[in-house]
């Protein structure tokens, strides 16, 4: 379970925004001579950009969230040089791509099945001293097994001949089959060393798979809804009891609090108890109850 948990934060070291490994410029541009290359960006929340490929594999994670059924992701294929003419794009998705990933996290991924998603537009394309085409996919969540290991691998093919980026060369959909992912109803207690307890629900809160057997969550998050920054990760040991440790990539370090966390098997229910300290230096103690939707 360690080399997991140690696994995952490998991954994560990168910053979510970042550019790519490829030379150029910052915004990958191969230098003035050299031949263009196609890549792969993505668009998580519709806005900030993200490059693609392995290294920011956890950035395009489906989540099993039933209050919306379905998703459009929004990404992209840009040209990385000048080229001087029209080039066409149509999308691709091969199944050897599936294969990309085993060497990091040893997860067989299936492909995802057809109607689970459906293409906005599969082809595009960039003219004469542009840089960028934009497509969309929309996937129906509501017909994905989310206990089940599915990737979608996207990048597409073009008439130029352009060579594609090896390493920011696909955008991986995917789906971590953790039996304990997907929506929760969250009711918890929030103790403040400067105020009184108070009580809230959060519905739904999703637990988002971090591979097949760790989770990560956002803390009870009512009354402070401008920080999405409290976040933990938490797994499930063989008697049931919860271990929960800090997230590398949080605002916050959470850790665990006196009582034993634990999972209800039988009614899919969590008890986790956890706390942090702010940047005051008072705590923040949460006693949260987490049933599965």
């Amino acid at each position: 379970m360690r080399f997991n948990i140690l696994k995952y934060l490998c991954l994560l070291a990168f910053p979510v925004v970042a550019t790519s490994c490829l030379d150029g410029d910052p915004m990958n541009m191969p230098p003035d001579g050299t031949s263009p290359i196609v890549m792969m960006t993505y668009n998580p929340d519709g806005g900030t950009t993200v490059n693609s490929g392995l290294q920011y594999f956890a950035n395009s994670a489906l989540l099993n969230d039933p209050a919306h059924p379905t998703f459009t992701a929004t990404y992209a294929v840009t040209i990385q040089g000048k080229v001087n003419k029209d080039v066409a794009f149509t999308i691709d998705t091969p199944e050897e791509a599936l294969d990309d990933y085993i060497a990091t996290d040893k997860i067989n991924y299936q492909m995802m099945p057809d109607s689970a998603y459906e293409f906005v537009n599969t082809t595009a394309t960039i003219k004469s001293g542009e840089t960028y085409a934009e497509f969309q996919v929309k996937f129906h969540l509501d017909k994905i097994d989310f206990t089940k290991d599915y990737m979608l691998p996207v990048t597409a093919v073009n008439d130029a001949g352009l060579p594609t980026s090896s390493n920011h060369g696909f955008v991986y959909f995917h789906v971590v089959g953790n039996p304990y992912a997907g929506a929760y109803k969250s009711t918890y207690t929030l103790e403040r060393a400067e105020s009184a307890s108070a009580n809230y629900v959060e519905d739904p809160k999703v637990l988002v798979a971090q591979d097949k057997e760790v989770l990560k969550q956002q803390a009870g998050k009512q009354p402070f809804s401008n920080n999405t920054g409290i976040t933990f990760l938490f797994y499930v040991n063989e008697d049931n009891t919860v271990t929960i440790e800090s997230d590398p990539e949080a605002a916050v370090q959470i850790t665990p609090s006196s009582k034993t966390s634990t999972y209800d098997p039988a009614t899919k229910t969590f008890h986790l108890y956890y706390e942090y300290l702010n940047t005051a230096g008072n705590y923040r103690r949460f006693s949260e109850t987490l049933v599965k939707k």
